[in-house]
C-alpha cells in the first residue's frame, strides 16, 4: 500500500511508501491441477483484503485500487473468487492482463531510473508469470508475459523435495524453450544499458548471492551476477550448457505485444 499525499504528485518525484501491509494468503497450496482456487484459499485472499482496507482507512487514504495478479487471473473460477472478496472486503478487485502488468511495471521501473537511464530491459517474475519489458522512453517497445512464475514451475515440475536431476532438467529445458521466443525478438532491439529483476524474487536471489539486506533501505545497489549466484548455488553435474539445444515444439504460450519506435535496428 503507497498512498501519496495530496500536493506531491510531481512528475518525477519519486514515491516511496507510507506504510507497508503483508498478509500472507499462500494461494500456491490451494490450487488443484486445473489451477482452481479452493473455498479455504479464497477465504484467506478474502479476509486479506478486508484487513489492507481497515489498515488504509487508519491512515486516511482516500482513493483504493485493488487488484489481483496471475494466480487469480488464471482461475477457471476467478469470478466466484472475486465475488467472495467483494462480499466480504466490500471492494471487487481488477485484474490486468499479463501484458498491461508488464506495462505498468516498466513505467515505474522507469520512474525510478530516469527517462536518461538508457534502454531499460526489465524481468518481473512472480508467482503464475514473468513478465519481460525492453524500453527506451516512456512507452516499451516490446512487453510478453509468459507462464514462468515461481510458483507455477515449482507446483509443474518440482514435485520431489528435494527436487531430482530429472525433475531439475526438465525445468531448465521449459524455460529455454519459453525463454528463446523472446530471445529472438530482443536481438531485434538495442542492447540494454541496464537490466532491471523488479520483483521479490529476484531480491531473495540477489540477497542469497549478498546482496544488502532489505532493512538498509531501497537506495542501496543491490546486483545479482551469475558468476557469483554460481559460487553460492548447489548446482549439480546434470547443468546443461548455456548453449544447449532448445525443442522446436514450444509447449510455451506467450502473451506479447510490441509498440511501434522511430528506428528499429536491424541485425546484420
Amino acid at each position: 500500500m503507497c498512498p501519496v499525499p495530496r500536493g506531491r504528485r510531481d512528475a518525477g518525484r519519486t514515491t516511496l511508501p507510507l506504510h507497508a501491509v503483508k498478509e500472507p494468503v499462500l494461494l500456491g497450496d490451494d490450487l488443484d491441477a486445473e489451477g482452481r482456487i479452493s473455498a479455504a484459499g479464497t477465504e484467506r485472499v478474502a479476509t486479506a483484503v478486508r484487513r489492507t482496507l481497515c489498515a488504509a482507512g487508519r491512515f486516511e487514504v482516500d482513493h483504493f485500487c485493488a487488484f489481483v495478479t496471475a494466480a487469480i487471473r488464471d482461475a477457471p473460477n476467478r469470478e466466484d473468487v472475486l465475488d467472495r472478496v467483494e462480499a466480504v472486503a466490500g471492494i471487487r478487485p481488477q485484474f490486468l492482463t499479463g501484458v498491461q502488468e508488464a506495462r505498468l511495471t516498466y513505467l515505474a521501473v522507469r520512474h525510478w531510473y530516469g527517462w536518461r537511464a538508457g534502454t531499460l530491459l526489465m524481468l518481473d517474475i512472480g508467482g503464475g508469470s514473468m513478465e519481460v519489458v525492453l524500453g527506451r522512453d516512456l512507452e516499451p517497445v516490446f512487453a510478453a508475459s509468459l507462464p514462468l512464475g515461481a510458483g507455477r514451475l515449482t507446483r509443474e515440475f518440482l514435485t520431489d523435495d528435494p527436487p531430482t536431476a530429472g525433475e531439475r532438467r526438465e525445468l531448465r529445458r521449459h524455460v529455454r524453450d519459453c525463454l528463446a521466443q523472446v530471445r529472438d525478438r530482443l536481438h531485434w532491439e538495442d542492447r540494454p544499458r541496464r537490466v532491471i529483476g523488479s520483483s521479490k524474487t529476484f531480491k531473495q536471489l540477489a540477497r542469497l548471492g549478498g546482496a544488502p539486506p532489505q532493512r538498509k533501505g531501497p537506495f542501496v545497489s543491490r546486483t545479482l551476477t551469475g558468476p557469483m549466484w554460481r559460487r553460492r548455488s548447489n548446482c549439480s553435474a546434470d547443468c546443461a550448457p548455456p548453449n544447449a539445444p532448445v525443442c522446436a515444439e514450444s509447449p510455451c504460450r506467450v502473451r506479447a505485444r510490441s509498440w511501434p519506435a522511430r528506428s528499429w535496428p536491424r541485425p546484420p
